[in-house]
């Protein structure tokens, strides 16, 4: 099963990165005659929410373990473009490494993805082994052709909940509704049919759009609501749990196919029998 594991894969980077660098990344020579190596990861999300706090240990560990040789310079808070225009720059090369939430599968790998689908899967389990299957072989197979990304593993999120600005108790009270979704076209033909009205609106515009009253009520992870301060313009949380979700950490295929396991240097040596 594909898992996110700091670790593991700051070790890895620190091999592979150390024994021969690609074109891609910035090096340069320090003072010892050893070389130095930058890597751009982004994230679109909080800073607090936990999966840049995964991303930042990650960073750390990674500076750590090559004595500070290989630094990873991650950018939270959407400050080089929101999701979609992550995927511009990992897909360019400009960013190395980004993780993208269900979007990957709506963006990336569309088509192939049936974990974006609300209210289909109802434990993280049944997503993983979806992951864990031939089907997740496809998928990633979409994700490097279509995106030019290599999925290198899942973190877990917590369920999507629905807020609002009254409380909904059944699916009938969903008439009407102004919801904001991303732009997923699964969600918004899900939503619509229960009677909401769907509008998409990107995440750094959600917060105004509930308190301009533009739209009713959002999903998103419980750190999500919390660290953006959803609550302070929905009054109420509705424990929906319609989608189980996780994190897809990418990586520049041509970024890890000159650097990674099976890349340059002496690559096979240290990954015996992985090329």
């Amino acid at each position: 099963m594909r898992r996110f594991l700091p670790v593991a894969l700051s070790a890895l980077f620190l091999v592979t990165l150390v024994a021969g660098c690609g074109d891609q990344g910035e090096s340069s020579t320090d003072g010892e005659g050893g070389n130095t190596y930058e890597i751009t990861m982004t994230s679109f999300d909080n800073a607090s929410t936990v999966a840049c706090q995964l991303g930042t240990k990650f960073a750390d560990l990674v500076s750590e373990k090559s004595d500070g040789r290989i630094q990873i310079n991650f950018h939270t808070d959407a400050t080089l473009g929101n999701e979609t225009e992550q995927y511009d720059l990992i897909k360019s090369g400009e960013i190395q490494i980004c993780y993208f939430a269900d979007s990957f599968g709506s963006q990336i790998a569309s088509g192939y993805d049936p974990t974006i689908i609300p209210f289909l899967f109802t434990s993280i389990e049944d997503v993983e082994a979806v992951f864990d299957s031939p089907l997740g072989e496809a998928i990633e197979n979409a994700a490097y052709e279509n995106g030019n990304v290599r999925l290198l593993g899942l973190s877990r999120r917590s369920p999507r909940l629905l807020t609002a600005s009254k409380e909904i108790t059944s699916p009938e009270e969903l008439e009407g509704l102004k919801l904001r979704v991303p732009e997923i076209q699964a969600w918004v033909t899900v939503w619509n049919s229960m009677g909401a009205n769907c509008t998409v609106v990107s995440w750094s515009e959600t917060y105004s759009a509930l308190q301009t009253g533009v739209v009713d009520g959002q999903e998103n992870p419980i750190d999500n609501i919390y660290a953006n301060k959803i609550y302070e313009v929905n009054k109420y949380i509705m424990q929906t749990e319609h989608l189980q979700s996780v994190n897809h950490w990418c990586v520049n295929a041509d970024f890890w196919d000159a650097n990674g396991p099976c890349g340059s240097g002496d690559s096979d040596l240290l990954f015996p029998g992985s090329c």
